[in-house]
């Protein structure tokens, strides 16, 4: 890693990926309860 990397920038795109995967996860929960 560089020492000069924008360390808020990375924390954007850490929420940003917590983001899809939340709404993936939740999409996944949705399709498994049809389902049943």
């Amino acid at each position: 890693m560089h020492p000069f990397t924008n360390t808020a920038c990375h924390q954007e795109f850490q929420q940003h990926v917590d983001q899809c995967r939340r709404l993936l996860f939740s999409r996944h929960l949705q399709e498994n309860e049809g389902v049943r």
